[in-house]
C-alpha cells in the first residue's frame, strides 16, 4: 500500500542520479482518493504488457482508452510510443501540429484552433489540414494529413474521426486530440 499523503499541491518530479539535464525518470502524483502514484515515461520494454493490455480490451474500449481507432491501431500506437526513436509527449510539447477540419469560417472550432495556434506564436510548422481548401488563414492547406505530425487537433464531425484516427496513425502522427464541432446554440460561448 503506498502512504497516503498530507498535502500535495503538484506533481512532484523524481530526478535520477544518472539523468540527463531536465530529464526526470517520473512523477509522483496526488490520486483522488489520496493514494500516491507514480508515473514515468515509457520504454521500450513496456511494449509486450501495452500489447496484452491491447488484446484484452474491445474494440471499444481501446478506441476510448487510447484514443485510436481500435485494437490494431493502438497496437500500432504503442509500438510508436515505446520505440527509441519517440522523443517525447507529443500533446504537451509537440514540434507541429496538424489542424484537421480547420475551414474558413471563422465561427468553425477547425478555424479557431488553427487561429490560435498562430496568434499564440506557436513556432513549428503548422499545417491546416482539409481537401475542399488550398488556403486556410493565410497557410497552404493539405487534402491528408502530412507525414510525421507531432500533434493532430482534430475538429470534424464525429462520422469522420474514426477514419480521421486512421490516417494519423498511417501518417505518423505522434498524438492527436479529438473534439466534435459544438452545437449550433454553445458556439456564442466559444
Amino acid at each position: 500500500m503506498v502512504p497516503r499523503a498530507k498535502a500535495v499541491r503538484h506533481c512532484l518530479p523524481r530526478r535520477s542520479p544518472d539523468s540527463l539535464e531536465g530529464k526526470t525518470d517520473g512523477y509522483d502524483v496526488l490520486l483522488r482518493d489520496g493514494g500516491i502514484a507514480h508515473v514515468r515515461p515509457l520504454r521500450t520494454d513496456d511494449r509486450q504488457a501495452l500489447h496484452e493490455l491491447v488484446d484484452r480490451s474491445s474494440e471499444r474500449s481501446a478506441y476510448l482508452r487510447f484514443f485510436t481507432g481500435g485494437r490494431s491501431t493502438a497496437r500500432s500506437y504503442m509500438d510508436r510510443v515505446t520505440s527509441d526513436k519517440y522523443n517525447g509527449h507529443a500533446l504537451l510539447a509537440p514540434r507541429s501540429v496538424a489542424v484537421i477540419g480547420a475551414g474558413r469560417d471563422e465561427r468553425a472550432v477547425g478555424h479557431k484552433v488553427l487561429r490560435n495556434l498562430i496568434d499564440a506564436g506557436f513556432e513549428g510548422p503548422i499545417h491546416p489540414v482539409n481537401p475542399n481548401a488550398t488556403e486556410v488563414a493565410e497557410l497552404t492547406c493539405h487534402a491528408t494529413v502530412p507525414d510525421g505530425v507531432d500533434l493532430a487537433v482534430v475538429a470534424v464531425p464525429a462520422r469522420h474521426v474514426l477514419q480521421v484516427a486512421r490516417d494519423c496513425a498511417n501518417a505518423g502522427v505522434a498524438g492527436d486530440v479529438s473534439g466534435m464541432p459544438p452545437p449550433r446554440w454553445a458556439t456564442r460561448w466559444i
